[in-house]
């Protein structure tokens, strides 16, 4: 869950080579969701993390 205000109206993101929809606010979604996501994490943090769960 995150702030629908991330979402924006939404913008398209270059990656490699295709665009991509994705959040107008990407930098605070990426924080909200990982923190600081520009720094590798730990080998202990990334087998505690759990970033989704599907719900049928």
């Amino acid at each position: 869950m995150f702030p629908k205000k991330y979402l924006g109206i939404g913008k398209k993101q270059i990656f490699a080579d295709f665009q991509a929809n994705g959040p107008d606010d990407f930098d605070a979604y990426l924080k909200h969701m990982y923190g600081d996501y520009m720094q590798f994490p730990s080998s202990e943090e990334i087998k505690e993390k759990k970033h989704f769960e599907i719900i049928n």
